[in-house]
């Protein structure tokens, strides 16, 4: 297990290595953001460990799909969120307007077929003993 961790945490050692700049905690953001713009797991209705989803924007279009799918034109015209740079740099922000969204919906397939085109949450599951 430990060689697993080890081999997803090789990138964060090289650029440590290269630049001498300690790795910042940034939860699920990568400190690239030209590989990933955002990508967070915000709870759902019901509260339990299950009652998660994974809201993934990539691209504009994905983005743009987003904003139709919940009617959320707020976000959709608050030009913090107008490219994926901005997205990125405003992730604590567009975290929090998405949340009031995706809070009073169940987790699971059931909302998520009502999404555009281009957009898909993903549900998170953990197993629990």
């Amino acid at each position: 297990m430990l060689d697993a961790a080890i081999h997803y945490m090789r990138p964060r050692f090289a650029e440590y290595l290269a630049s001498g700049v300690a790795p910042q905690r940034n939860g699920n953001l990568d400190p690239n953001p030209t590989r990933k713009t955002f990508c967070q797991a915000i709870p759902c209705l019901g509260g339990g460990d299950n009652d998660y989803c994974i809201v993934e924007i990539d691209t504009d279009d994905e983005w743009r799909s987003l904003i139709a799918a919940t009617g959320l034109a707020a976000a959709g015209d608050d030009p913090r969120f107008a490219t994926r740079e901005l997205r990125y740099q405003y992730a604590a922000e567009l975290r929090n307007a998405l949340t009031s969204w995706v809070a009073i919906r169940p987790s699971g397939r059931r909302w998520t077929s009502s999404f555009a085109a281009g957009f898909a949450p993903r549900r998170c599951s953990r197993r629990t003993t």
